[in-house]
């Protein structure tokens, strides 16, 4: 369904170019986090106060930055051993028995290249890139290599393991946040779970959504008909995007709207599948397009469809601290937005 308050007004383009369309970052919490940001295990002995609990709720008190539905998850992947053995979450535990936890499974080496790199933000736990279109963000079948995570790669060194912590489609351009260590991708992705970790897109759709301001609220599944396709389906996944109006175009035959939209969950192509399902589909799309058969002369102006990762924030995995993150207006939407006529 849609949801939001009608009437209210689009924001002048200059303004949401310069940032203000991006939302505000919470207040740091105060917790302390744990600095050994290299660590791929955790082991240690179950103190006599701990002696009669549960496995997984021991481990989420003891192992610094992880929750207990992440304990959980490792115990189940065979990641925990007590005394040198197997275990369950829900195990009674025995004071002094040895507990080992490996925090995430090694992660396979990605060959480095030494490809083009825009980076917007880079510390010692983690970067932010702004991915181009047109290029994969990770090795897969069929794209073995000039992805995004070569790149960072190259850009980081031989000895570096760099992982995702969030994806882009391939011909979606903007930030993106890239851990270097495990402990680092770990609490970037307990935030991710948690809402705390905002990402905030643009997009360029067909039409003018009403209201203004609003969500959508539509559980996404695999196509059934076409398995490379994902499509609003009852029985799918929880899926809500959030947007608002920007600014609305006219050209000869219909409208066009610039929205801003912000995921609260993140499915698979969610804000292309809901924009399609309201009637609005992206411009440039060659997969959502809806009921629109053929592509305009508009929708060829772009490499795919009109979207882009505007920004990121989140708390800093090692300092706690607010971070925020805003990618440029990629040219080729720019130029395009510029020989619109406004509305």
């Amino acid at each position: 369904m849609w949801r939001g308050a009608h009437g209210n007004p689009p924001i002048p383009l200059s303004e949401a170019i310069a940032g203000l369309s991006t939302p505000t970052m919470t207040s740091p919490r105060s917790q302390n986090f744990d600095e050994e940001r290299q660590a791929t295990q955790w082991q240690g002995d179950v103190p006599p106060d701990q002696a009669g609990r549960r496995l997984d709720q021991v481990l989420a008190e003891l192992v610094p930055g992880l929750s207990r539905a992440q304990v959980q998850r490792l115990i189940r992947e065979g990641r925990c051993l007590l005394n040198g053995g197997p275990a369950t979450p829900s195990e009674r535990l025995k004071a002094g028995a040895h507990l080992r936890l490996q925090l995430a499974a090694p992660q396979p080496t990605v060959a480095p290249e030494n490809l083009a790199l825009d980076v917007l933000h880079e510390d010692e736990a983690l970067l932010v890139v702004d991915k181009p279109a047109g290029m994969a963000a990770h090795p897969a079948r069929g794209t073995p290599a000039g992805t995004l995570l070569n790149a960072i790669a190259g850009h980081l060194g031989p000895h570096a393991r760099p992982t995702l912590v969030h994806r882009l489609d391939k011909d979606t351009a903007g930030a993106i946040v890239a851990a270097k260590t495990v402990q680092a991708h770990s609490r970037l992705q307990q935030q991710i779970h948690d809402g705390e970790l905002k990402r905030t897109y643009w997009a360029l759709v067909w039409g003018v959504p009403s209201p203004a301001t609003g969500q959508i609220r539509q559980p996404i599944a695999r196509d059934r008909g076409d398995k490379r396709r994902m499509a609003v389906a009852g029985h799918g996944k929880h899926a809500i995007t959030h947007y608002r109006v920007l600014r609305r175009y006219r050209t000869a035959s219909e409208g066009i709207t610039l929205v801003q939209a912000n995921l609260q969950t993140g499915r698979t192509h969610q804000i292309r599948v809901h924009f399609e399902w309201a009637g609005h589909p992206l411009v440039g799309e060659r997969t959502y397009g809806g009921d629109r058969r053929e592509l305009s002369p508009l929708d060829l102006r772009l490499p795919g469809q009109a979207l882009f990762s505007r920004s990121v924030q989140f708390r800093h995995p090692s300092t706690g601290r607010p971070l925020a993150v805003t990618a440029p207006v990629p040219e080729a939407l720019l130029a395009l937005l510029d020989e619109l006529a406004p509305a």
